[in-house]
């Protein structure tokens, strides 16, 4: 039979185990605490499942193993590493935060701050971030699908949009179960490829051996690879100490400030469930990366050059063409797994946003329970239509262009999070120059130095994140020291 035979059979299946699984949440959500954190009931595995799914987008699937294919060993500095940052500063406050009886971030913003006013205004920035990632995340699917089935990407994005919808209907409940499906396949795709590539190679050494040896240029326009460069940290001078230090500022801190993960804290029974959750999550992603790297290594190895213009392309690419047609089908699978695991998480936080931060809070304080939820399954509907439309002209490389919106979440939530939790006073001055002057810088770098006149190999959030603390850390000093002279 053809290949596209097979192809095509696992993706009727995959779309039954959706519906399947999808349905779950729909009969036990009865109000605002189920349809947002699953009503704080989560036990350890479902809560690992969730985490690690939401966790492992398109990004790292695709992104980082194409980058991995496209510079080498050099990706872990300016992606992994900082993410894993990240995770270590979520388990310092998580304990904390639970305390909090709240549904979203941006209301723990407003009980700490008394301000309705800013859990509207970062309910606004989680909108136009997560629209975005999500938008990313149906591209990965585009690019998985259109290649795999030799559809249009236009045709291939809408079924990312169904899967997206149907699994986010149902609310947390929804998300979890199917989290539950998408990580058991993300785990046999990460590991089976990577098990595939050493075999093929010949082994673990052998695989780095001839790693060392790789040169030429890995795609259409990207600079030529010099033998020794994949293995190298800095790439042969591609990068330097001072973007990784900068992107942590990004992808690390936006990370551990980030209402994707903090709400699956929320969501979770107790703290010791929480503690859990986040330890075992580190350590199968930590395996999840290492197969990953593997297989952008080997797939380099093997096809040290490909007719591609993005490393986004490299894993399907390499897949179909280098793989056998039944192992394809789980690459294929995992791969929309990856994409819509994440998306539908944001998809519900878009929802929070919208419904719970801006509109109950600043529109219709008494809204009825059953109200409240139609108004969250409508702002789905228009949420991910949104993401579609956006995704018909994607985004940039989905590992950079991910770095630049989790840059927008650090300096958004990080100090007023951390404030919040550990200051005893903190105060809604210090909290909404610090929001306001850390988008200002962040939006300001991109397009003067990222993308202007005057490049800086400087990941933006980095000034913008200085600019959020130390504003937010002045304004708290003056206040401090007006009220002692008076």
């Amino acid at each position: 039979m053809p290949s596209w035979f097979f192809y095509v059979l696992a993706f009727l299946i995959y779309s039954g185990l959706i519906l399947l699984f999808g349905y779950h949440g729909l009969d036990k959500t009865k109000n605002m605490q189920d349809f947002y954190l699953a009503g704080r009931s989560l036990r350890t595995a479902p809560s690992v499942g969730t985490f690690i799914a939401t966790w492992f987008s398109a990004a790292s699937m695709l992104g980082f193993t194409g980058n991995v294919y496209t510079f080498g060993i050099s990706t872990i500095l300016y992606s992994v590493l900082a993410w894993f940052a990240g995770l270590s500063i979520m388990l310092f406050f998580a304990g904390r935060l639970r305390k909090y009886d709240i549904l979203t971030i941006p209301e723990f913003l407003r009980h700490r701050y008394d301000s309705r006013i800013l859990q509207a205004l970062t309910a606004l920035v989680l909108l136009g971030c997560y629209l975005y990632y999500i938008a990313m995340q149906i591209r990965g699917v585009g690019i998985v699908i259109s290649n795999f089935l030799d559809v249009p990407y236009a045709m291939a994005i809408l079924f990312a949009y169904v899967f997206v919808l149907y699994t986010t209907f149902g609310g947390m409940y929804s998300v979890v179960r199917t989290d539950s499906l998408h990580v058991s396949f993300i785990i046999i795709g990460t590991a089976g490829l990577a098990w595939l590539v050493i075999d093929h190679v010949g082994g673990l050494r052998e695989l780095f051996l001839q790693t060392a040896n790789v040169a030429g240029a890995p795609l259409f326009n990207f600079r030529e690879t010099s033998p020794g460069a994949m293995l190298d940290p800095y790439s042969n001078g591609q990068f330097s100490l001072l973007f990784y230090v900068s992107t942590f500022f990004g992808w690390g801190l936006g990370l551990s400030a980030n209402p994707q993960y903090a709400v699956r804290i929320l969501a979770a029974r107790d703290h010791r469930t929480t503690v859990r959750m986040i330890l075992i999550s580190a350590l199968l992603l930590l395996m999840i990366y290492f197969a990953c790297l593997i297989t952008g290594l080997g797939a380099r190895v093997i096809m040290p050059s490909a007719p591609l213009n993005s490393p986004d392309e490299v894993l399907p690419y390499f897949s179909k063409n280098f793989m056998n047609t039944i192992f394809g089908c789980v690459v294929l699978i995992s791969i929309i797994s990856a994409a819509v695991s994440t998306a539908n998480s944001q998809l519900l936080i878009i929802a929070s946003s919208a419904v719970h931060d801006i509109y109950r809070n600043l529109i219709d304080p008494g809204a009825s329970e059953e109200k409240l939820l139609l108004a969250n399954r409508l702002a789905i509907v228009l949420g991910g239509s949104l993401a579609l439309l956006l995704a018909l002209n994607p985004p940039m490389q989905l590992l950079i262009f991910g770095s630049y919106i989790w840059g927008v979440v650090a300096v958004t939530f990080l100090a007023p999070l951390i404030g919040g939790l550990f200051l005893r006073r903190p105060s809604f001055l210090q909290a909404l120059t610090s929001v306001t002057g850390g988008l200002l810088t962040i939006l300001i770098w991109f397009a003067w130095f990222a993308t202007g006149p005057v490049t800086i190999n400087l990941h933006p959030a980095m000034p913008g994140v200085i600019v959020s603390v130390v504003l937010y850390l002045g304004i708290g000093y003056c206040q401090k020291a007006r009220e002692q002279r008076l």
